[in-house]
Protein backbone atom coordinates (compact mmCIF):
# COMPACT_ATOMS: atom_id res chain seq x y z
CA UNK A 1 0.00 0.00 0.00
CA UNK A 2 1.68 3.63 -0.89
CA UNK A 3 2.56 5.44 1.97
CA UNK A 4 -0.21 8.58 1.61
CA UNK A 5 -3.09 6.08 1.57
CA UNK A 6 -2.00 4.35 4.62
CA UNK A 7 -1.90 7.61 6.00
CA UNK A 8 -5.31 8.82 5.01
CA UNK A 9 -6.64 5.61 6.19
CA UNK A 10 -5.21 5.45 9.84
CA UNK A 11 -6.78 8.99 10.11
CA UNK A 12 -9.81 8.04 9.02
CA UNK A 13 -10.10 5.21 11.04
CA UNK A 14 -8.95 7.34 14.26
CA UNK A 15 -11.58 9.45 13.47
CA UNK A 16 -14.30 6.79 12.86
CA UNK A 17 -12.96 5.49 16.28
CA UNK A 18 -13.39 8.32 18.43
CA UNK A 19 -16.89 8.44 17.42
CA UNK A 20 -17.04 4.72 18.06
CA UNK A 21 -15.43 4.88 21.38
CA UNK A 22 -18.33 7.28 22.74
CA UNK A 23 -20.72 5.32 21.21
CA UNK A 24 -19.75 2.59 22.76
CA UNK A 25 -20.18 3.63 26.63
CA UNK A 26 -23.94 3.33 26.53
CA UNK A 27 -23.41 -0.52 24.50
CA UNK A 28 -20.73 -2.24 25.85
CA UNK A 29 -21.05 -5.10 27.57
CA UNK A 30 -20.78 -4.09 31.46
CA UNK A 31 -17.68 -5.35 32.98
CA UNK A 32 -16.98 -7.49 36.10
CA UNK A 33 -19.84 -10.48 35.13
CA UNK A 34 -19.60 -13.84 35.96
CA UNK A 35 -20.15 -16.40 38.21
CA UNK A 36 -19.64 -16.89 41.68
CA UNK A 37 -16.01 -16.33 43.43
CA UNK A 38 -15.02 -20.30 43.99
CA UNK A 39 -13.15 -19.57 46.80
CA UNK A 40 -13.35 -21.92 49.52
CA UNK A 41 -14.69 -20.69 52.91
CA UNK A 42 -12.93 -20.82 55.97
CA UNK A 43 -12.88 -23.79 58.29
CA UNK A 44 -15.97 -24.75 59.90
CA UNK A 45 -17.17 -25.80 63.35
CA UNK A 46 -18.39 -29.36 63.99
CA UNK A 47 -21.89 -30.51 64.02
CA UNK A 48 -23.70 -32.84 65.82
CA UNK A 49 -25.93 -35.28 64.35
CA UNK A 50 -29.90 -34.08 64.11
CA UNK A 51 -32.64 -35.56 66.07
CA UNK A 52 -35.30 -35.10 62.86
CA UNK A 53 -35.11 -36.18 59.73
CA UNK A 54 -31.47 -34.20 58.91
CA UNK A 55 -28.46 -35.51 58.79
CA UNK A 56 -25.94 -33.27 59.90
CA UNK A 57 -21.90 -33.43 59.40
CA UNK A 58 -19.28 -31.64 60.05
CA UNK A 59 -16.36 -31.04 57.14
CA UNK A 60 -13.20 -33.63 58.15
CA UNK A 61 -10.34 -32.20 57.94
CA UNK A 62 -8.42 -32.40 54.43
CA UNK A 63 -5.14 -31.15 54.71
CA UNK A 64 -2.92 -34.04 54.95
CA UNK A 65 -5.09 -35.46 51.95
CA UNK A 66 -4.50 -31.98 49.85
CA UNK A 67 -1.21 -31.88 50.57
CA UNK A 68 -0.46 -35.67 49.78
CA UNK A 69 -2.33 -34.67 46.54
CA UNK A 70 0.10 -31.59 45.98
CA UNK A 71 2.92 -33.56 46.16
CA UNK A 72 1.67 -36.44 43.91
CA UNK A 73 0.31 -33.84 41.05
CA UNK A 74 3.13 -32.13 40.56
CA UNK A 75 5.17 -35.13 39.71
CA UNK A 76 3.22 -35.89 37.58
CA UNK A 77 1.35 -33.55 35.19
CA UNK A 78 0.22 -29.74 35.72
CA UNK A 79 -2.97 -28.25 36.37
CA UNK A 80 -3.67 -27.29 32.99
CA UNK A 81 -2.57 -31.01 31.45
CA UNK A 82 -5.29 -31.85 33.50
CA UNK A 83 -8.21 -29.55 32.99
CA UNK A 84 -7.39 -29.87 29.12
CA UNK A 85 -7.70 -33.90 29.63
CA UNK A 86 -10.70 -33.65 31.50
CA UNK A 87 -12.37 -31.55 29.67
CA UNK A 88 -12.00 -33.33 26.18
CA UNK A 89 -13.16 -36.33 28.49
CA UNK A 90 -16.13 -33.91 29.43
CA UNK A 91 -17.13 -32.68 25.92
CA UNK A 92 -17.04 -36.74 24.51
CA UNK A 93 -19.96 -37.43 26.95
CA UNK A 94 -23.33 -37.83 26.24
CA UNK A 95 -25.61 -35.90 27.43
CA UNK A 96 -28.67 -37.02 28.25
CA UNK A 97 -31.33 -34.29 27.93
CA UNK A 98 -34.85 -34.65 29.02
CA UNK A 99 -36.07 -31.56 28.04
CA UNK A 100 -38.16 -33.12 24.74
CA UNK A 101 -40.22 -35.74 26.92
CA UNK A 102 -43.49 -35.44 29.01
CA UNK A 103 -44.58 -37.57 31.64
CA UNK A 104 -48.20 -39.69 30.82
CA UNK A 105 -51.67 -39.25 33.05
CA UNK A 106 -54.12 -42.45 33.82
CA UNK A 107 -57.78 -40.79 34.60
CA UNK A 108 -58.91 -42.81 37.90
CA UNK A 109 -62.56 -42.88 38.20
CA UNK A 110 -63.58 -41.64 41.22
CA UNK A 111 -66.99 -41.66 43.64
CA UNK A 112 -67.64 -37.72 42.48
CA UNK A 113 -64.89 -36.90 40.20
CA UNK A 114 -61.70 -38.30 38.12
CA UNK A 115 -58.45 -38.44 39.36
CA UNK A 116 -55.47 -37.39 37.21
CA UNK A 117 -51.86 -39.84 38.28
CA UNK A 118 -48.65 -39.83 36.23
CA UNK A 119 -46.64 -42.29 36.76
CA UNK A 120 -43.25 -40.50 36.73
CA UNK A 121 -40.12 -41.37 34.76
CA UNK A 122 -41.11 -45.22 35.01
CA UNK A 123 -43.99 -44.49 32.48
CA UNK A 124 -42.10 -43.24 30.07
CA UNK A 125 -38.83 -45.86 30.10
CA UNK A 126 -38.88 -46.47 26.68
CA UNK A 127 -38.61 -43.02 25.64
CA UNK A 128 -35.79 -42.36 28.19
CA UNK A 129 -34.05 -45.67 26.56
CA UNK A 130 -33.73 -43.57 23.25
CA UNK A 131 -31.75 -40.90 24.86
CA UNK A 132 -27.66 -41.50 25.80
CA UNK A 133 -26.84 -42.95 28.76
CA UNK A 134 -27.14 -41.28 31.64
CA UNK A 135 -24.92 -38.04 31.97
CA UNK A 136 -26.89 -35.15 32.73
CA UNK A 137 -24.53 -32.14 33.36
CA UNK A 138 -20.82 -32.00 33.59
CA UNK A 139 -18.51 -29.29 35.38
CA UNK A 140 -14.60 -29.01 35.77
CA UNK A 141 -13.33 -27.34 38.81
CA UNK A 142 -10.84 -27.77 41.65
CA UNK A 143 -13.46 -28.93 44.33
CA UNK A 144 -11.03 -30.49 47.16
CA UNK A 145 -8.89 -27.27 46.56
CA UNK A 146 -5.74 -29.61 46.00
CA UNK A 147 -4.29 -27.56 43.35
CA UNK A 148 -5.42 -30.05 40.76
CA UNK A 149 -9.04 -29.92 39.01
CA UNK A 150 -11.28 -32.70 38.95
CA UNK A 151 -14.55 -33.60 36.76
CA UNK A 152 -17.90 -33.75 38.23
CA UNK A 153 -20.69 -35.37 36.67
CA UNK A 154 -24.80 -35.42 37.49
CA UNK A 155 -25.85 -38.90 36.23
CA UNK A 156 -29.47 -40.34 35.76
CA UNK A 157 -29.72 -43.96 37.24
CA UNK A 158 -32.62 -46.71 37.17
CA UNK A 159 -33.41 -48.23 40.18
CA UNK A 160 -36.10 -51.00 40.71
CA UNK A 161 -38.50 -48.33 42.33
CA UNK A 162 -37.50 -44.96 40.48
CA UNK A 163 -35.10 -43.07 38.83
CA UNK A 164 -31.90 -41.47 41.36
CA UNK A 165 -28.98 -39.21 40.51
CA UNK A 166 -25.69 -39.55 41.21
CA UNK A 167 -23.11 -37.19 41.69
CA UNK A 168 -19.55 -39.03 40.28
CA UNK A 169 -16.12 -37.38 40.51
CA UNK A 170 -13.41 -38.27 37.99
CA UNK A 171 -9.39 -37.38 38.75
CA UNK A 172 -6.89 -37.63 36.31
CA UNK A 173 -3.88 -39.78 37.13
CA UNK A 174 -1.12 -41.49 35.68
CA UNK A 175 -2.07 -40.00 31.83
CA UNK A 176 -5.84 -41.75 32.59
CA UNK A 177 -9.08 -40.77 33.75
CA UNK A 178 -11.04 -42.69 36.83
CA UNK A 179 -13.99 -42.03 38.93
CA UNK A 180 -12.47 -41.50 42.33
CA UNK A 181 -16.07 -41.02 44.33
CA UNK A 182 -19.83 -41.16 43.61
CA UNK A 183 -22.85 -40.53 45.81
CA UNK A 184 -26.31 -40.21 44.95
CA UNK A 185 -27.27 -36.66 46.10
CA UNK A 186 -31.20 -37.08 44.85
CA UNK A 187 -32.80 -40.96 45.61
CA UNK A 188 -36.00 -40.39 43.97
CA UNK A 189 -36.50 -37.90 40.75
CA UNK A 190 -39.92 -37.77 38.95
CA UNK A 191 -41.30 -40.28 40.64
CA UNK A 192 -45.14 -41.54 40.24
CA UNK A 193 -48.13 -38.83 41.60
CA UNK A 194 -45.36 -36.21 40.71
CA UNK A 195 -46.06 -33.53 38.12
CA UNK A 196 -44.44 -30.51 39.14
CA UNK A 197 -40.98 -29.70 40.28
CA UNK A 198 -38.29 -27.33 40.68
CA UNK A 199 -35.03 -29.24 41.35
CA UNK A 200 -31.83 -27.43 41.35
CA UNK A 201 -28.21 -28.74 41.71
CA UNK A 202 -25.63 -26.10 42.65
CA UNK A 203 -22.22 -25.63 43.67
CA UNK A 204 -21.06 -23.17 46.75
CA UNK A 205 -17.86 -21.76 47.29
CA UNK A 206 -16.74 -23.96 44.50
CA UNK A 207 -16.00 -26.75 47.44
CA UNK A 208 -19.67 -27.84 48.57
CA UNK A 209 -22.05 -29.75 46.15
CA UNK A 210 -25.75 -29.44 47.29
CA UNK A 211 -29.04 -30.50 45.50
CA UNK A 212 -32.18 -28.48 46.40
CA UNK A 213 -35.67 -30.49 44.94
CA UNK A 214 -39.25 -29.79 45.29
CA UNK A 215 -41.74 -32.32 44.06
CA UNK A 216 -45.28 -31.61 43.90
CA UNK A 217 -48.43 -33.66 43.68
CA UNK A 218 -50.29 -31.10 41.89
CA UNK A 219 -53.14 -32.37 39.65
CA UNK A 220 -54.50 -35.12 41.93
CA UNK A 221 -53.34 -34.30 45.71
CA UNK A 222 -51.85 -30.98 47.58
CA UNK A 223 -48.54 -31.76 48.64
CA UNK A 224 -44.95 -31.82 48.21
CA UNK A 225 -41.50 -33.88 48.62
CA UNK A 226 -38.66 -31.91 49.60
CA UNK A 227 -34.71 -32.70 49.38
CA UNK A 228 -32.32 -30.72 50.95
CA UNK A 229 -27.97 -32.13 51.02
CA UNK A 230 -25.32 -31.03 50.61
CA UNK A 231 -21.58 -32.67 50.24
CA UNK A 232 -18.18 -32.39 50.44
CA UNK A 233 -15.18 -34.06 48.16
CA UNK A 234 -11.95 -34.40 50.29
CA UNK A 235 -10.23 -36.27 47.70
CA UNK A 236 -10.84 -39.99 47.80
CA UNK A 237 -14.64 -40.06 48.94
CA UNK A 238 -17.82 -37.74 49.50
CA UNK A 239 -19.08 -36.65 52.69
CA UNK A 240 -22.71 -35.74 53.86
CA UNK A 241 -23.06 -32.50 55.25
CA UNK A 242 -26.67 -32.23 55.74
CA UNK A 243 -29.90 -34.21 54.17
CA UNK A 244 -33.13 -33.07 54.99
CA UNK A 245 -36.06 -34.82 53.43
CA UNK A 246 -39.62 -33.51 54.47
CA UNK A 247 -43.24 -34.30 52.75
CA UNK A 248 -46.42 -32.91 53.19
CA UNK A 249 -48.07 -29.51 52.28
CA UNK A 250 -47.91 -27.41 55.88
CA UNK A 251 -44.08 -26.85 57.45
CA UNK A 252 -45.37 -23.98 59.38
CA UNK A 253 -43.23 -23.87 62.21
CA UNK A 254 -40.58 -26.58 61.58
CA UNK A 255 -37.78 -24.41 60.77
CA UNK A 256 -37.23 -22.86 64.05
CA UNK A 257 -37.09 -26.82 65.01
CA UNK A 258 -34.70 -27.33 62.30
CA UNK A 259 -31.26 -26.01 64.90
CA UNK A 260 -28.83 -28.53 63.27
CA UNK A 261 -29.74 -27.52 59.83
CA UNK A 262 -29.58 -24.01 60.56
CA UNK A 263 -26.23 -23.90 62.47
CA UNK A 264 -24.68 -25.94 59.50
CA UNK A 265 -26.55 -23.49 57.02
CA UNK A 266 -24.40 -20.96 58.66
CA UNK A 267 -21.19 -22.82 58.84
CA UNK A 268 -21.49 -23.11 55.22
CA UNK A 269 -22.27 -19.21 53.76
CA UNK A 270 -25.82 -19.76 53.34
CA UNK A 271 -26.72 -17.11 55.90
CA UNK A 272 -29.90 -16.13 53.95
CA UNK A 273 -31.37 -19.87 53.11
CA UNK A 274 -30.73 -20.52 57.04
CA UNK A 275 -32.69 -17.08 58.01
CA UNK A 276 -35.26 -18.56 55.16
CA UNK A 277 -36.14 -21.94 57.07
CA UNK A 278 -35.56 -20.25 60.56
CA UNK A 279 -38.05 -16.99 60.15
CA UNK A 280 -40.23 -18.70 57.28
CA UNK A 281 -40.41 -22.15 56.78
CA UNK A 282 -38.73 -22.35 53.60
CA UNK A 283 -36.58 -24.83 52.98
CA UNK A 284 -34.89 -23.53 50.10
CA UNK A 285 -30.76 -22.88 49.06
CA UNK A 286 -31.07 -19.09 47.66
CA UNK A 287 -28.80 -17.76 45.05
CA UNK A 288 -29.36 -14.21 47.57
CA UNK A 289 -26.21 -16.08 49.39
CA UNK A 290 -22.74 -15.57 48.02
CA UNK A 291 -20.95 -17.93 46.35
CA UNK A 292 -23.73 -20.07 44.87
CA UNK A 293 -23.71 -21.07 41.11
CA UNK A 294 -25.97 -23.53 39.66
CA UNK A 295 -24.92 -26.17 37.30
CA UNK A 296 -28.20 -27.92 36.67
CA UNK A 297 -32.40 -27.05 36.77
CA UNK A 298 -35.19 -29.96 36.04
CA UNK A 299 -38.30 -28.23 35.88
CA UNK A 300 -41.76 -30.34 35.79
CA UNK A 301 -44.23 -28.39 34.73
CA UNK A 302 -48.26 -29.42 33.95
CA UNK A 303 -50.58 -28.28 31.66
CA UNK A 304 -52.95 -26.97 34.33
CA UNK A 305 -50.48 -24.72 35.63
CA UNK A 306 -50.48 -23.15 32.53
CA UNK A 307 -53.99 -23.17 31.69
CA UNK A 308 -53.73 -25.17 28.57
CA UNK A 309 -56.19 -28.07 30.27
CA UNK A 310 -58.77 -27.75 33.12
CA UNK A 311 -59.74 -29.94 35.50
CA UNK A 312 -61.91 -31.78 33.79
CA UNK A 313 -59.31 -32.78 30.24
CA UNK A 314 -56.54 -35.37 30.31
CA UNK A 315 -53.38 -33.17 31.46
CA UNK A 316 -49.81 -33.03 30.16
CA UNK A 317 -46.74 -32.49 31.80
CA UNK A 318 -43.73 -30.96 30.42
CA UNK A 319 -39.75 -31.75 31.61
CA UNK A 320 -37.57 -28.91 31.13
CA UNK A 321 -33.86 -29.40 31.67
CA UNK A 322 -31.75 -25.98 31.96
CA UNK A 323 -28.27 -25.67 31.79
CA UNK A 324 -25.67 -23.69 30.60
CA UNK A 325 -23.37 -20.82 31.16
CA UNK A 326 -26.01 -18.31 30.06
CA UNK A 327 -28.54 -20.01 32.08
CA UNK A 328 -26.28 -19.31 35.14
CA UNK A 329 -25.39 -15.83 34.73
CA UNK A 330 -26.80 -13.10 36.68
CA UNK A 331 -27.10 -9.82 35.08
CA UNK A 332 -25.23 -8.05 38.20
CA UNK A 333 -23.35 -10.70 40.24
CA UNK A 334 -21.99 -8.42 42.69
CA UNK A 335 -25.86 -6.78 43.36
CA UNK A 336 -26.26 -9.27 46.03
CA UNK A 337 -22.88 -8.90 47.62
CA UNK A 338 -21.45 -4.82 47.52
CA UNK A 339 -22.85 -1.49 47.28
CA UNK A 340 -22.39 -1.01 43.40
CA UNK A 341 -21.36 1.98 41.59
CA UNK A 342 -22.78 3.71 38.85
CA UNK A 343 -19.56 2.77 36.59
CA UNK A 344 -20.57 -0.98 37.16
CA UNK A 345 -23.90 0.14 35.35
CA UNK A 346 -22.08 1.91 32.30
CA UNK A 347 -23.48 0.74 28.58
CA UNK A 348 -26.38 -1.21 30.38
CA UNK A 349 -30.10 0.12 29.28
CA UNK A 350 -33.53 0.28 30.32
CA UNK A 351 -34.91 -2.73 30.03
CA UNK A 352 -30.98 -3.93 31.23
CA UNK A 353 -31.46 -2.44 34.48
CA UNK A 354 -35.13 -3.18 35.02
CA UNK A 355 -34.03 -6.84 35.13
CA UNK A 356 -31.16 -6.07 37.49
CA UNK A 357 -33.17 -4.48 39.39
CA UNK A 358 -35.82 -7.45 40.10
CA UNK A 359 -32.82 -9.95 40.19
CA UNK A 360 -32.13 -9.15 43.43
CA UNK A 361 -35.62 -9.76 44.43
CA UNK A 362 -35.35 -12.83 42.33
CA UNK A 363 -32.73 -14.58 44.09
CA UNK A 364 -34.68 -14.52 46.79
CA UNK A 365 -37.30 -16.50 45.17
CA UNK A 366 -39.71 -14.16 44.10
CA UNK A 367 -42.47 -15.13 42.07
CA UNK A 368 -43.59 -12.63 39.10
CA UNK A 369 -46.29 -11.86 37.66
CA UNK A 370 -45.31 -9.80 35.04
CA UNK A 371 -44.95 -12.67 31.62
CA UNK A 372 -41.55 -11.68 30.63
CA UNK A 373 -39.92 -11.17 34.01
CA UNK A 374 -41.53 -14.58 34.79
CA UNK A 375 -40.47 -16.30 31.99
CA UNK A 376 -36.60 -14.44 31.80
CA UNK A 377 -36.12 -15.81 35.36
CA UNK A 378 -37.40 -19.02 34.96
CA UNK A 379 -34.57 -19.59 32.38
CA UNK A 380 -32.47 -18.93 34.77
CA UNK A 381 -30.56 -22.31 36.54
CA UNK A 382 -30.09 -20.36 39.97
CA UNK A 383 -33.80 -19.38 40.26
CA UNK A 384 -36.58 -21.12 42.54
CA UNK A 385 -39.96 -19.77 42.62
CA UNK A 386 -40.88 -19.82 46.27
CA UNK A 387 -42.22 -16.75 48.25
CA UNK A 388 -42.20 -12.81 47.62
CA UNK A 389 -40.66 -11.24 50.06
CA UNK A 390 -40.64 -7.53 51.48
CA UNK A 391 -37.47 -5.69 52.06
CA UNK A 392 -37.25 -6.18 55.09
CA UNK A 393 -35.24 -8.75 54.74
CA UNK A 394 -32.62 -7.29 52.10
CA UNK A 395 -28.98 -6.28 53.12
CA UNK A 396 -28.06 -2.87 53.33
CA UNK A 397 -26.30 -3.14 50.30
CA UNK A 398 -28.88 -3.96 48.32
CA UNK A 399 -31.50 -1.76 49.35
CA UNK A 400 -28.90 0.52 47.92
CA UNK A 401 -28.85 -1.19 45.12
CA UNK A 402 -32.54 -1.11 44.73
CA UNK A 403 -32.30 2.71 44.71
CA UNK A 404 -29.14 2.94 42.42
CA UNK A 405 -31.27 0.68 40.14
CA UNK A 406 -34.33 3.05 40.07
CA UNK A 407 -32.26 6.36 39.97
CA UNK A 408 -30.71 5.18 36.42
CA UNK A 409 -33.65 3.43 35.01
CA UNK A 410 -34.89 7.44 34.50
CA UNK A 411 -32.21 7.84 32.25
CA UNK A 412 -31.43 4.82 30.30
CA UNK A 413 -31.42 4.65 27.00
CA UNK A 414 -33.89 2.16 25.53
CA UNK A 415 -32.69 -1.14 23.66
CA UNK A 416 -31.07 -0.16 20.13
CA UNK A 417 -31.39 3.15 21.22
CA UNK A 418 -28.07 5.38 19.81
CA UNK A 419 -26.64 7.79 22.23
CA UNK A 420 -25.21 11.03 20.34
CA UNK A 421 -21.43 11.99 20.65
CA UNK A 422 -21.71 14.22 23.81
CA UNK A 423 -22.01 12.11 26.80
CA UNK A 424 -22.31 14.06 29.96
CA UNK A 425 -20.32 13.07 32.95
CA UNK A 426 -17.03 11.72 30.42
CA UNK A 427 -13.90 13.55 29.24
CA UNK A 428 -12.00 12.88 26.02
CA UNK A 429 -8.58 12.35 27.05
CA UNK A 430 -5.73 15.07 26.07
CA UNK A 431 -2.91 13.99 23.90
CA UNK A 432 -0.71 14.06 27.68
CA UNK A 433 -3.39 11.95 29.42
CA UNK A 434 -2.81 9.15 26.21
CA UNK A 435 0.78 9.58 26.64
CA UNK A 436 0.75 8.75 30.17
CA UNK A 437 -2.09 5.67 29.67
CA UNK A 438 0.20 4.56 26.74
CA UNK A 439 3.34 4.10 29.09
CA UNK A 440 0.91 2.11 31.36
CA UNK A 441 0.08 -0.37 29.08
CA UNK A 442 3.85 -0.84 27.78
CA UNK A 443 5.07 -1.23 31.77
CA UNK A 444 6.48 -4.86 31.88
CA UNK A 445 3.56 -5.53 34.88
CA UNK A 446 0.93 -4.47 32.45
CA UNK A 447 1.13 -5.70 28.90
CA UNK A 448 0.63 -8.94 29.86
CA UNK A 449 -3.47 -8.28 30.36
CA UNK A 450 -3.77 -7.18 26.69
CA UNK A 451 -2.65 -10.62 25.69
CA UNK A 452 -6.06 -12.46 26.03
CA UNK A 453 -9.90 -11.15 26.10
CA UNK A 454 -12.11 -10.98 28.82
CA UNK A 455 -15.69 -8.83 30.32
CA UNK A 456 -14.17 -9.26 33.61
CA UNK A 457 -10.63 -9.40 34.59
CA UNK A 458 -10.75 -12.23 36.77
CA UNK A 459 -11.36 -14.24 33.27
CA UNK A 460 -7.67 -13.22 32.38
CA UNK A 461 -5.07 -15.68 31.19
CA UNK A 462 -2.80 -15.67 34.23
CA UNK A 463 -0.26 -17.60 31.61
CA UNK A 464 -0.18 -14.71 29.50
CA UNK A 465 0.13 -11.78 32.58
CA UNK A 466 3.23 -13.95 34.07
CA UNK A 467 5.01 -15.23 30.62
CA UNK A 468 7.69 -13.59 31.28
CA UNK A 469 7.98 -12.35 34.86
CA UNK A 470 6.05 -8.83 35.07
CA UNK A 471 8.58 -7.49 36.64
CA UNK A 472 8.87 -10.17 39.84
CA UNK A 473 11.42 -12.64 38.86
CA UNK A 474 14.18 -12.97 41.38
CA UNK A 475 17.22 -14.87 39.47
CA UNK A 476 18.74 -16.10 42.67
CA UNK A 477 15.39 -17.64 44.02
CA UNK A 478 15.52 -19.11 40.42
CA UNK A 479 18.58 -20.74 40.70
CA UNK A 480 17.33 -22.06 44.22
CA UNK A 481 14.51 -24.17 42.62
CA UNK A 482 15.54 -25.29 39.63
CA UNK A 483 16.33 -29.12 40.56
CA UNK A 484 13.19 -28.88 42.48
CA UNK A 485 11.48 -28.17 39.41
CA UNK A 486 13.46 -31.04 36.74
CA UNK A 487 12.76 -33.34 40.25
CA UNK A 488 9.06 -32.54 39.83
CA UNK A 489 8.16 -33.13 35.91
CA UNK A 490 10.76 -36.32 35.57
CA UNK A 491 13.53 -34.36 33.77
CA UNK A 492 17.30 -34.45 33.95
CA UNK A 493 17.93 -30.88 32.12
CA UNK A 494 15.98 -27.69 30.82
CA UNK A 495 15.61 -27.27 26.81
CA UNK A 496 14.81 -24.00 26.77
CA UNK A 497 14.91 -20.76 29.70
CA UNK A 498 13.54 -21.67 33.22
CA UNK A 499 11.58 -19.10 35.27
CA UNK A 500 10.14 -19.85 38.96
CA UNK A 501 7.63 -16.91 40.47
CA UNK A 502 7.14 -16.71 43.98
CA UNK A 503 3.01 -17.20 44.90
CA UNK A 504 3.31 -14.56 47.54
CA UNK A 505 4.85 -12.01 44.39
CA UNK A 506 1.89 -13.06 41.93
CA UNK A 507 -0.87 -12.46 44.57
CA UNK A 508 0.49 -8.71 45.19
CA UNK A 509 1.05 -7.89 41.99
CA UNK A 510 -2.77 -8.83 40.81
CA UNK A 511 -3.87 -7.23 43.70
CA UNK A 512 -1.92 -4.56 42.33
CA UNK A 513 -3.10 -4.40 38.93
CA UNK A 514 -6.59 -5.68 39.36
CA UNK A 515 -8.13 -5.15 43.05
CA UNK A 516 -8.40 -9.17 43.02
CA UNK A 517 -6.01 -12.05 44.59
CA UNK A 518 -4.47 -14.67 43.34
CA UNK A 519 -7.33 -17.30 44.54
CA UNK A 520 -10.01 -15.31 43.05
CA UNK A 521 -8.67 -15.48 39.75
CA UNK A 522 -11.06 -18.16 37.41
CA UNK A 523 -8.69 -19.58 34.70
CA UNK A 524 -6.27 -21.80 36.42
CA UNK A 525 -2.65 -21.16 35.69
CA UNK A 526 -1.11 -23.81 33.48
CA UNK A 527 2.34 -24.12 35.23
CA UNK A 528 4.25 -26.48 37.21
CA UNK A 529 3.67 -25.77 40.87
CA UNK A 530 5.70 -26.33 43.52
CA UNK A 531 4.36 -26.83 47.06
CA UNK A 532 6.80 -26.60 49.49
CA UNK A 533 8.80 -23.48 47.79
CA UNK A 534 5.05 -22.01 47.25
CA UNK A 535 6.22 -21.36 43.49
CA UNK A 536 5.03 -21.59 40.14
CA UNK A 537 7.47 -22.63 37.46
CA UNK A 538 7.62 -23.28 33.25
CA UNK A 539 10.03 -22.88 30.90
CA UNK A 540 9.65 -21.14 27.80
CA UNK A 541 12.21 -19.45 24.96
CA UNK A 542 10.40 -16.53 23.55
CA UNK A 543 8.54 -13.28 24.76
CA UNK A 544 4.93 -12.27 24.47
CA UNK A 545 5.89 -8.95 25.36
CA UNK A 546 3.41 -5.88 22.26
CA UNK A 547 3.50 -2.66 22.46
CA UNK A 548 -0.20 -1.00 22.57
CA UNK A 549 -0.88 2.05 20.54
CA UNK A 550 -3.25 3.77 22.34
CA UNK A 551 -5.87 6.02 19.53
CA UNK A 552 -8.50 7.47 21.67
CA UNK A 553 -9.60 7.42 25.01
CA UNK A 554 -12.14 8.91 27.62
CA UNK A 555 -12.62 8.78 31.53
CA UNK A 556 -15.71 9.27 33.87
CA UNK A 557 -15.99 11.16 36.84
CA UNK A 558 -16.02 7.78 38.79
CA UNK A 559 -12.13 7.23 37.56
CA UNK A 560 -13.18 4.94 34.78
CA UNK A 561 -10.93 4.97 31.39
CA UNK A 562 -12.24 3.55 28.55
CA UNK A 563 -9.49 3.05 26.03
CA UNK A 564 -9.59 2.40 22.04
CA UNK A 565 -6.14 0.88 21.31
CA UNK A 566 -3.88 -1.02 18.29
CA UNK A 567 -2.88 -4.85 19.35
CA UNK A 568 -0.27 -5.91 17.42
CA UNK A 569 -1.00 -9.33 18.18
CA UNK A 570 -3.52 -9.41 16.09
CA UNK A 571 -2.66 -7.90 13.16
CA UNK A 572 -1.65 -11.05 11.02
CA UNK A 573 -4.63 -13.29 12.44
CA UNK A 574 -7.97 -10.91 12.63
CA UNK A 575 -9.47 -8.38 9.94
CA UNK A 576 -9.13 -5.87 12.30
CA UNK A 577 -6.90 -5.24 15.36
CA UNK A 578 -8.87 -2.39 17.31
CA UNK A 579 -9.56 -3.59 20.46
CA UNK A 580 -10.85 -1.79 24.10
CA UNK A 581 -9.11 -1.74 27.27
CA UNK A 582 -11.37 -0.42 30.35
CA UNK A 583 -9.26 0.50 33.55
CA UNK A 584 -10.17 1.94 36.51
CA UNK A 585 -8.12 4.95 38.58
CA UNK A 586 -6.98 3.73 42.06
CA UNK A 587 -4.59 6.44 43.16
CA UNK A 588 -2.01 6.29 41.08
CA UNK A 589 -2.40 3.15 39.57
CA UNK A 590 -4.99 1.83 36.80
CA UNK A 591 -6.47 -1.49 37.58
CA UNK A 592 -7.66 -3.72 34.39
CA UNK A 593 -11.07 -4.17 34.35
CA UNK A 594 -11.82 -5.68 30.82
CA UNK A 595 -9.98 -6.21 27.60
CA UNK A 596 -12.23 -6.65 24.08
CA UNK A 597 -11.95 -6.79 20.40
CA UNK A 598 -13.48 -3.45 18.81
CA UNK A 599 -16.94 -4.75 17.57
CA UNK A 600 -17.39 -3.92 14.01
Amino acid sequence: MPKNNAVNNRKRMENEMKHRLKIWLFTALFALTGCSNRNAPADMPAQGGGERKEQISSEPESEAVKEQGQDMDADEYSPAEAAEALNLYAQNLSICDLSDLSLSYERVSGEYTDYFYTQGLKGITEKLAEKPAGCLCTEVWDFDADGMPELLTFELEETDETYQVKAVMYEYQNGTIAGAADIVILENLLGGNIDSAEIRFLVKDGKYICVDSWQYTFVAADGVSIDLAAFYYDGSHFTEMFQVFETGSDFGGTGKESTELIEQLHAMGYDRSAAAVYDRDVFHLYAADEGVEALLKIRLVNSMQTGETDWTEMPTAFIRQISGETAGQYMLPESNSRKLELFDLSGMTKEQLRIARNEIYARYGWQFETPDLEKYFEARTWYVPSENVDDTILSEAELANLELLQEAEKTAPEAGEQAGTDIQGTTELTAFELGQISQVLCEIDAYGFLCSFYTDVRDVELDQVFYTGAGIRDEAFIKEVRDDYLKAVHAEEFHTDFLALRETDMDALLKKRTGYGLSDMRKPLGWTYLAEQKAYCMEAGDTNYMEAAVIQGLKTEDGMYYIAYENPALAYTDDSALCRVTLRKQGDTYQFVANEKFAE
